[in-house]
């Protein structure tokens, strides 16, 4: 079912969504110019296997790491300017003359970064960042450039803004007005330092890169180019599909299986949404709720174990700790958005009467298993590694090898000579991609080392903030949500990781909790308006205002926003503290929010309606009452999931106080209309 919708929509709809949103196109590229890029990527592919698994090939690229993050940060910035050009649309014959500007690019970054290679151990061993020679300032000084172009290339102008405003922070720091002022450094000092020290673009985050991210990326695709898109659709038919408001809640668990190998809420939009939100519609969701829910859903792939996005690999290495206890840290938090999602979803449904899908109509689950039933012992391995073994970049490797070893016993899923083309250009593509963001954010972190503004930073936010971590958070969170405003959430991450992290630590906020905020905040910067970015290519999609998708996404399992604070003020849901702290944590926090969420929805699962006058009896009363009774209800959930236990007990009492009477109505009701019905 899912694949005949999947190939019918994924080309005609994904390109007029690219269109309507003005999203920068690749280009198509054929022959020997194909080729370059493929093979550019396949080196960078095999490069990485090479050091994950200590093949020891090219042995003195193994042995100093600088020379070989040389060579795949100038391979796949080279490739990038065949990939994307200066400017989207062009007509001939600027097209053609302009391409050839780029194949120059092109083979410029290769000579430029093979230099760097081949002088990888000097500039390391004799401090290049600060005495280089002639040559390798004007190279650094251009390869600064060239990175900066290649951002607003794929990325476009917010992104590149900012960043480019940041990389040249150092030239005028000095003269920047109060806790903004930092050290300044000449032209040729900060490109030396962005290109030749480890602190800034060639750095950790490409070490990262490197060793774990590639892997992950390279599983991502591996999933996608064997069907799995279509898989995980269907398996959340089979499971849900014939609940009530099941097309809806076929979005939440599709999302969140999918979003959780993707970890791109944009591209998870686009993959699942091409899917749910046409079939939303046609089960009676109103547009701009379609579009919300699978907002919502896609966006939380990125905190979603096992895999989550790129972003918590960078947070296990800023953190210096496994990943995989970043990733069972995420798993409570995870599942409570989820779960408030999911009982909004299920309280639209009830109120506008919206039914589940015929059976007849659903693939059946274990049809469906034997299709995909590949992706189960592939991702079995995958979590083997990376919790048990806790070998991270091993992990996704072989759980790649493993789904496409298995899946050469599909016919559907096998890879022909054609697809293997198209999954090492997909790879290549989506390697370029996050290598050349992973290059200017890296830059990002080198200015706060090189001008030393970081630090000075934190002190003043602390200073302002009077030191009180209530008002601290809400202005982190408020940072967050400005700065993911048309930023990759890596970028706001890294940015605020760097800005705000040392704030909440002095406030008393444990490392990691602090952390997991600022992701959570910079994930929610994709649903939260006025920018919402994931609310624009699942408005394309439903066919309505991005505005009203964005809206209703905000409002949608709307207890969402309270989840990061809850965590910084109660670590016992990042499983941090005993069992029993941890166990009481989750099981109230879990009841908050199923309140909070029923009462923002207006219909409680034992109660029923708590809104006026639809359709019948309403036990929430007239429109004043029956308002004034939820927003007390919301209050109530949120006593209840903070981690006092008087504001607990107080939640509680107010719950039983509001709803006991309620239920008590509801029975009897129930009874009389029983009764009435013997009687007749």
């Amino acid at each position: 079912m899912a694949e005949d919708l999947l190939r019918k929509l994924s080309d005609d709809q994904t390109l007029e969504t690219a269109e309507k949103l003005n999203v920068r196109h690749d280009r198509t590229l054929t022959g020997f110019w194909r080729a370059v890029v493929i093979v550019f990527g396949t080196i960078v592919i095999v490069l990485g296997i090479n050091k994950v698994f200590n093949l020891r090939f090219l042995v003195d690229f193994h042995m100093f790491n600088f020379s070989l993050y040389y060579i795949v940060f100038g391979l796949l910035l080279a490739a990038s300017f065949l990939k994307y050009p200066v400017k989207a649309h062009l007509k001939e014959p600027w097209a053609t003359r302009l391409f050839w500007v780029d194949a120059f690019l092109c083979f410029l970054c290769v000579a430029m970064f093979a230099y760097f290679s081949w002088h990888g151990q000097e500039i390391i061993v004799e401090g290049w960042s600060r005495f280089a020679p002639l040559e390798a300032k004007i190279l650094a000084a251009i390869a600064w450039i060239l990175t900066l172009e290649s951002i607003r290339r794929i990325f476009g102008p917010t992104l590149f803004s900012v960043i480019a405003l940041v990389s040249f922070y150092p030239l005028f720091a000095e003269h920047m007005p109060g806790f903004l002022e930092g050290i300044g450094s000449s032209f040729d000092a900060t490109a030396t330092f962005h290109m030749l020290s480890p602190q800034s673009a060639i750095g950790l985050l490409l070490r990262t890169y490197i060793e774990i991210v590639l892997g992950f990326v390279l599983f991502g695709i591996v999933v996608v180019e064997t069907g799995g898109g279509a898989f995980f659709l269907n398996l959340a038919l089979a499971l849900v599909g014939r609940m009530r408001g099941g097309t809806a809640k076929v979005a939440v668990v599709s999302s969140a299986m999918f979003g959780s190998i993707n970890g791109q809420p944009m591209v998870n939009v686009l993959t699942t949404g091409a899917v749910t939100i046409p079939a939303m519609k046609k089960s009676g969701f109103e547009p701009h709720i379609a579009g919300a829910v699978e907002v919502c859903a896609s966006t939380a792939g990125t905190f979603t174990p096992p895999i989550m996005g790129i972003t918590a690999f960078v947070m296990a290495s800023f953190l210096n700790m496994p990943y995989s206890a970043i990733a069972l840290a995420a798993a409570i938090p995870a599942f409570l958005y989820y779960f408030g999602l999911y009982i909004q979803v299920d309280g639209y449904a009830v109120k506008n009467g919206l039914k589940g899908q015929d059976r007849k109509d659903l693939p059946s689950f274990w049809e469906t298993l034997k299709t995909g039933w590949f992706y189960i012992p592939g991702t079995l391995v995958l979590i083997y590694y990376l919790f048990w073994e806790r070998k991270i970049g091993i992990s996704a490797f072989a759980g790649s090898a493993c789904i496409l070893v298995l899946s050469q016993l599909s016919r559907e899923a096998r890879l022909s000579w054609r697809k293997l083309l198209v999954f090492l250009e997909n790879a290549a593509g989506s390697l370029v991609d996050l290598m050349v963001v992973i290059g200017g954010v890296g830059m990002l972190v080198g200015v706060f080392a090189l001008s030393g503004i970081g630090v000075s930073f934190a002190r003043e936010l602390m200073n302002f903030s009077g030191g009180n971590l209530a008002w601290l958070l809400i202005l982190s969170a408020i940072a967050g949500l400005v700065m993911g405003m048309g930023m990759t959430l890596l970028a706001v991450y890294i940015f605020l990781a760097v800005v705000l992290a040392p704030a909440l630590v002095m406030a008393g906020v444990p490392e990691l909790s602090a952390h997991m905020f600022i992701l959570y905040v910079g994930m929610l910067s994709y649903i939260t308006p006025p920018i919402a970015m994931a609310a624009f290519p699942a408005a394309v999609l439903a066919r309505t205002s991005p505005m009203r998708v964005a809206v209703s996404a905000a409002r949608m399992g709307a207890g969402k926003y309270l989840l990061p604070f809850l965590f910084v003020l109660d670590p016992a849901l990042l499983l941090i503290g005993t069992t029993a702290e941890i166990v009481t944590a989750f099981v109230t926090t879990l009841f908050g929010m199923f309140v909070i969420s029923a009462a923002l929805e207006g219909y409680m699962l034992g109660v029923g309606a708590l809104w006026p006058g639809r359709g019948g009896r309403s036990l929430g009363g007239s429109t004043y009452h029956g308002f004034a009774l939820r927003m007390v209800l919301v209050v109530a959930g949120i006593l209840c999931a903070l981690p006092w236990i008087s504001y607990k007990m107080t939640g509680f009492a107010v719950i039983a106080v509001l709803l006991l009477p309620l239920i008590g109505l509801k029975v009897f009701r129930k009874a009389k209309d029983s009764e009435a019905a013997v009687t007749v």
